[in-house]
């Protein structure tokens, strides 16, 4: 089950998930 979504800051597809924060973020600018 992939969802697809785009950082609404920098429109990059590209997250990563960080666990000592247990947030999503982007991996480009690094917006939660």
């Amino acid at each position: 089950m992939t969802k697809h979504r785009v950082c609404p800051v920098c429109g990059s597809d590209k997250f990563v998930y960080d666990p000592e924060r247990g947030e999503v973020i982007c991996a480009n600018c690094g917006f939660v």
